[in-house]
């Protein structure tokens, strides 16, 4: 296929991986990359890649499911295993929650088991979810004024 994108989301649990491809993808009715529960389960148990075409271009997402380092070496090898057999991954984005934005060094680690430091460097976006809550909750209009 021309034009192939192959586009890597991702992030710890509970961040809205499946969501935010549900979004490039245009599907409002999340059934695309399945979501079924909200903020009290992870969803997505295995990668999931769907292809759609955008003008011109071709674009795979790779929905992942959320790792932790407290997850067990089985299931973060799967996910780099997979990841390795996709070959010529263009981007990958890191989503984490605005409201606890510790960027995890254990993402950092996965990704050098794939990339190089240059393609790491040209290829990563991380974007924070949740931000609208997490300004409310951190930054309310009292806070700020105090701060004046």
């Amino acid at each position: 296929m021309d034009n192939l994108n192959k586009i890597v989301v991702l992030g710890p649990g509970y961040v809205g991986k499946s969501q935010f491809c549900n979004f490039i993808l245009k599907d409002v009715t999340n059934s695309v990359c399945k979501v079924i529960c909200f903020n009290t389960c992870s969803k997505t148990i295995e990668p999931q890649s769907v292809t759609v075409k955008r003008q011109d271009i071709f674009l795979e997402l790779i929905d992942t499911p959320g790792i932790t380092p407290q997850d067990d070496d089985k299931k973060i090898k799967a996910l780099v295993e997979y990841l390795k057999k996709k070959k010529e991954i263009n981007q990958i984005l890191l989503l984490f929650n605005f409201c606890d934005c510790r960027v995890h060094l254990f993402y950092l680690i996965i990704l050098s088991s794939l990339f190089t430091p240059i393609q790491f460097i040209s290829n990563v976006m991380i974007i924070f979810t949740h931000c609208d809550k997490g300004i409310n909750e951190k930054y309310s209009k009292k806070e700020i004024k105090k701060k004046k």
